[in-house]
Protein backbone atom coordinates (compact mmCIF):
# COMPACT_ATOMS: atom_id res chain seq x y z
CA UNK A 1 0.00 0.00 0.00
CA UNK A 2 1.29 3.41 -1.19
CA UNK A 3 1.26 6.12 1.94
CA UNK A 4 0.81 10.16 1.46
CA UNK A 5 1.95 12.07 4.86
CA UNK A 6 1.56 15.52 5.17
CA UNK A 7 3.85 16.19 8.05
CA UNK A 8 2.84 18.24 11.48
CA UNK A 9 4.18 21.68 9.26
CA UNK A 10 2.96 20.95 6.31
CA UNK A 11 -0.24 21.92 4.48
CA UNK A 12 -2.23 19.88 1.75
CA UNK A 13 -4.77 22.63 -0.09
CA UNK A 14 -7.85 20.82 -2.13
CA UNK A 15 -8.37 23.30 -4.42
CA UNK A 16 -9.39 21.39 -7.35
CA UNK A 17 -12.92 20.76 -7.87
CA UNK A 18 -13.67 18.98 -9.97
CA UNK A 19 -12.68 14.61 -10.95
CA UNK A 20 -11.37 11.56 -8.73
CA UNK A 21 -7.76 11.09 -7.11
CA UNK A 22 -6.01 8.92 -4.97
CA UNK A 23 -6.68 5.82 -6.62
CA UNK A 24 -3.91 4.60 -8.78
CA UNK A 25 -5.21 2.07 -10.84
CA UNK A 26 -8.44 1.97 -9.99
CA UNK A 27 -7.74 0.03 -6.90
CA UNK A 28 -8.78 1.82 -3.70
CA UNK A 29 -6.27 -0.35 -1.47
CA UNK A 30 -3.47 1.06 -2.71
CA UNK A 31 -3.42 4.76 -1.13
CA UNK A 32 -3.44 5.77 2.13
CA UNK A 33 -3.50 9.47 3.18
CA UNK A 34 -2.67 10.03 6.22
CA UNK A 35 -2.71 14.47 7.44
CA UNK A 36 -0.55 14.74 10.71
CA UNK A 37 -1.08 18.65 9.24
CA UNK A 38 -3.40 20.42 7.51
CA UNK A 39 -5.61 19.36 5.26
CA UNK A 40 -7.62 22.40 3.33
CA UNK A 41 -10.47 21.30 1.50
CA UNK A 42 -11.28 25.04 -0.33
CA UNK A 43 -13.05 23.98 -3.34
CA UNK A 44 -14.94 25.99 -6.26
CA UNK A 45 -18.99 26.81 -4.77
CA UNK A 46 -21.06 23.72 -5.28
CA UNK A 47 -18.12 21.81 -6.95
CA UNK A 48 -17.37 18.41 -6.03
CA UNK A 49 -14.14 16.48 -5.78
CA UNK A 50 -13.55 12.95 -5.10
CA UNK A 51 -11.07 11.15 -3.31
CA UNK A 52 -10.20 7.16 -3.36
CA UNK A 53 -8.57 5.52 -0.51
CA UNK A 54 -8.11 5.44 3.27
CA UNK A 55 -8.23 9.07 5.25
CA UNK A 56 -6.54 9.54 8.67
CA UNK A 57 -7.04 12.84 10.26
CA UNK A 58 -4.41 13.34 13.22
CA UNK A 59 -4.07 17.24 12.53
CA UNK A 60 -6.35 20.08 10.99
CA UNK A 61 -9.01 18.84 8.64
CA UNK A 62 -11.10 21.43 7.34
CA UNK A 63 -13.68 21.40 4.45
CA UNK A 64 -14.85 24.91 3.60
CA UNK A 65 -16.51 25.07 0.35
CA UNK A 66 -17.78 22.51 -2.17
CA UNK A 67 -18.21 18.91 -1.53
CA UNK A 68 -15.21 16.75 -0.22
CA UNK A 69 -16.22 13.11 -0.90
CA UNK A 70 -13.91 10.35 1.36
CA UNK A 71 -14.85 7.06 -0.87
CA UNK A 72 -12.75 4.96 1.38
CA UNK A 73 -12.65 4.52 4.68
CA UNK A 74 -11.92 7.78 6.85
CA UNK A 75 -11.76 8.17 10.55
CA UNK A 76 -10.00 10.84 12.84
CA UNK A 77 -7.27 9.39 15.17
CA UNK A 78 -6.48 12.39 16.51
CA UNK A 79 -6.45 16.22 16.01
CA UNK A 80 -9.75 17.94 14.75
CA UNK A 81 -12.33 18.23 11.94
CA UNK A 82 -13.81 21.42 11.10
CA UNK A 83 -16.64 22.06 8.85
CA UNK A 84 -17.50 25.66 7.41
CA UNK A 85 -21.07 26.77 6.54
CA UNK A 86 -20.35 26.19 2.89
CA UNK A 87 -18.76 22.90 3.36
CA UNK A 88 -20.01 19.34 3.05
CA UNK A 89 -18.06 16.42 3.71
CA UNK A 90 -19.21 13.62 1.99
CA UNK A 91 -18.56 10.06 2.28
CA UNK A 92 -19.65 7.07 -0.30
CA UNK A 93 -17.86 3.74 0.48
CA UNK A 94 -20.88 1.30 0.96
CA UNK A 95 -18.77 -1.50 2.08
CA UNK A 96 -17.17 0.95 5.08
CA UNK A 97 -20.95 2.07 5.69
CA UNK A 98 -20.30 5.68 4.54
CA UNK A 99 -19.08 6.16 7.52
CA UNK A 100 -16.49 9.53 9.45
CA UNK A 101 -15.33 7.27 12.73
CA UNK A 102 -14.02 10.28 15.17
CA UNK A 103 -11.69 8.48 17.59
CA UNK A 104 -10.04 11.40 19.30
CA UNK A 105 -10.28 14.85 19.07
CA UNK A 106 -12.69 17.10 17.75
CA UNK A 107 -15.05 17.83 15.02
CA UNK A 108 -16.59 21.01 15.30
CA UNK A 109 -17.98 23.52 13.37
CA UNK A 110 -21.08 24.66 10.77
CA UNK A 111 -21.30 22.26 8.35
CA UNK A 112 -22.63 18.92 6.76
CA UNK A 113 -21.45 15.24 7.43
CA UNK A 114 -23.37 13.60 4.25
CA UNK A 115 -23.53 10.14 5.69
CA UNK A 116 -22.84 8.52 8.77
CA UNK A 117 -21.53 9.53 11.85
CA UNK A 118 -19.79 7.83 14.91
CA UNK A 119 -17.82 8.89 18.29
CA UNK A 120 -16.04 5.75 18.90
CA UNK A 121 -13.59 6.52 21.65
CA UNK A 122 -10.32 4.48 22.46
CA UNK A 123 -9.91 3.56 25.50
CA UNK A 124 -6.93 5.24 27.55
CA UNK A 125 -7.26 8.45 25.19
CA UNK A 126 -9.32 11.54 25.64
CA UNK A 127 -13.00 11.00 25.09
CA UNK A 128 -13.88 12.60 21.53
CA UNK A 129 -15.85 15.71 21.14
CA UNK A 130 -18.23 16.87 19.05
CA UNK A 131 -18.99 20.84 19.36
CA UNK A 132 -21.26 22.90 16.82
CA UNK A 133 -19.56 26.10 16.08
CA UNK A 134 -15.98 27.30 16.43
CA UNK A 135 -15.83 27.41 19.93
CA UNK A 136 -16.14 24.84 22.80
CA UNK A 137 -18.21 26.16 26.03
CA UNK A 138 -16.50 27.16 29.20
CA UNK A 139 -16.38 29.97 31.10
CA UNK A 140 -13.40 31.97 29.07
CA UNK A 141 -13.73 34.27 25.86
CA UNK A 142 -16.26 34.11 23.21
CA UNK A 143 -18.62 31.13 22.29
CA UNK A 144 -20.01 30.83 19.03
CA UNK A 145 -22.76 28.70 18.21
CA UNK A 146 -23.25 26.62 15.22
CA UNK A 147 -25.24 24.29 12.92
CA UNK A 148 -23.65 20.32 12.15
CA UNK A 149 -25.93 18.67 9.82
CA UNK A 150 -25.47 14.64 9.95
CA UNK A 151 -28.09 13.39 6.51
CA UNK A 152 -27.50 9.74 8.07
CA UNK A 153 -27.12 8.36 11.35
CA UNK A 154 -25.43 9.49 14.73
CA UNK A 155 -23.76 6.60 16.44
CA UNK A 156 -21.88 7.19 20.23
CA UNK A 157 -20.16 3.59 20.69
CA UNK A 158 -18.40 4.62 24.09
CA UNK A 159 -17.43 7.31 25.85
CA UNK A 160 -17.58 10.74 24.38
CA UNK A 161 -18.16 14.74 24.99
CA UNK A 162 -21.29 16.14 23.14
CA UNK A 163 -21.13 20.21 23.84
CA UNK A 164 -24.11 22.75 23.52
CA UNK A 165 -23.91 26.77 23.78
CA UNK A 166 -27.11 28.56 25.14
CA UNK A 167 -26.48 31.84 24.24
CA UNK A 168 -29.70 33.82 24.43
CA UNK A 169 -33.67 33.33 23.10
CA UNK A 170 -33.77 31.71 20.10
CA UNK A 171 -28.99 31.42 20.24
CA UNK A 172 -28.05 28.28 20.77
CA UNK A 173 -25.78 25.20 19.25
CA UNK A 174 -27.90 22.73 16.72
CA UNK A 175 -27.01 19.12 15.64
CA UNK A 176 -29.61 18.04 13.19
CA UNK A 177 -29.78 13.98 12.09
CA UNK A 178 -31.60 12.85 9.12
CA UNK A 179 -31.80 9.19 10.79
CA UNK A 180 -31.51 7.79 14.48
CA UNK A 181 -29.54 8.85 16.98
CA UNK A 182 -27.97 6.29 19.32
CA UNK A 183 -26.31 8.27 22.21
CA UNK A 184 -24.11 7.86 25.22
CA UNK A 185 -21.03 9.38 26.99
CA UNK A 186 -21.31 12.94 28.41
CA UNK A 187 -23.63 15.91 27.43
CA UNK A 188 -22.11 18.91 28.51
CA UNK A 189 -24.64 22.07 28.35
CA UNK A 190 -23.23 26.01 28.89
CA UNK A 191 -24.71 29.45 29.01
CA UNK A 192 -23.23 32.44 30.53
CA UNK A 193 -24.50 33.75 34.06
CA UNK A 194 -26.00 36.40 32.68
CA UNK A 195 -29.01 34.23 30.67
CA UNK A 196 -31.15 33.56 33.72
CA UNK A 197 -34.60 33.21 31.24
CA UNK A 198 -37.98 32.39 32.21
CA UNK A 199 -39.77 29.03 33.01
CA UNK A 200 -40.87 26.93 30.31
CA UNK A 201 -38.59 28.64 28.14
CA UNK A 202 -36.95 25.82 25.50
CA UNK A 203 -33.59 25.37 23.36
CA UNK A 204 -33.84 22.53 21.61
CA UNK A 205 -30.58 21.37 20.27
CA UNK A 206 -30.41 17.77 18.74
CA UNK A 207 -33.46 16.71 16.48
CA UNK A 208 -33.27 13.40 14.69
CA UNK A 209 -35.55 12.26 11.95
CA UNK A 210 -35.35 8.50 13.20
CA UNK A 211 -35.49 8.49 16.84
CA UNK A 212 -33.08 8.23 20.15
CA UNK A 213 -32.39 4.63 20.44
CA UNK A 214 -30.28 5.50 23.61
CA UNK A 215 -29.53 8.41 26.10
CA UNK A 216 -26.09 10.13 27.39
CA UNK A 217 -25.06 8.47 30.89
CA UNK A 218 -24.16 11.98 31.95
CA UNK A 219 -25.80 15.35 31.61
CA UNK A 220 -24.18 18.02 32.76
CA UNK A 221 -25.97 21.33 32.82
CA UNK A 222 -25.00 25.22 32.69
CA UNK A 223 -23.15 26.15 35.99
CA UNK A 224 -25.07 28.81 36.61
CA UNK A 225 -28.02 26.32 37.41
CA UNK A 226 -30.14 28.21 39.87
CA UNK A 227 -30.84 31.70 39.84
CA UNK A 228 -34.26 33.40 41.14
CA UNK A 229 -37.18 35.37 39.20
CA UNK A 230 -40.12 37.04 41.24
CA UNK A 231 -38.68 35.05 44.25
CA UNK A 232 -39.29 31.77 42.41
CA UNK A 233 -35.93 29.65 41.83
CA UNK A 234 -35.48 28.73 37.97
CA UNK A 235 -32.97 25.68 37.16
CA UNK A 236 -32.08 24.17 33.95
CA UNK A 237 -33.48 20.60 33.25
CA UNK A 238 -33.31 18.02 30.26
CA UNK A 239 -35.96 16.43 28.39
CA UNK A 240 -36.80 14.49 24.75
CA UNK A 241 -39.53 13.14 22.91
CA UNK A 242 -39.80 10.69 20.15
CA UNK A 243 -37.49 12.73 17.51
CA UNK A 244 -36.48 15.86 19.88
CA UNK A 245 -34.19 16.84 22.52
CA UNK A 246 -33.94 20.01 24.60
CA UNK A 247 -32.76 21.65 27.56
CA UNK A 248 -35.67 23.99 29.53
CA UNK A 249 -35.77 26.12 32.11
CA UNK A 250 -38.20 24.95 35.20
CA UNK A 251 -38.50 26.75 38.42
CA UNK A 252 -39.62 25.78 42.23
CA UNK A 253 -40.09 27.66 45.30
CA UNK A 254 -42.95 29.58 46.60
CA UNK A 255 -46.24 29.95 44.68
Amino acid sequence: MSQIEITQDGVFNITDGAGRWGDPGGNATLLQMVNNGTTDADLPAGRTTTYVGKFTNNGTFQVKTGTLVLAGLAEQGMGQTELYTNGTLKLTSATEGRVYNVRIGALIGDGTVDGNLILNSIPGYPAPVLSPGFNAPGPNGAHGTGLIAITESFDIYNAADVRIDLLGQGSNDLITVGGYAALNGTLTVWAPTTYTPAAGTVHTFLTAGGGFLRDFTAKVMPPNNSWVINGRNHYWRSGNSPAMYWVIVERYGPP
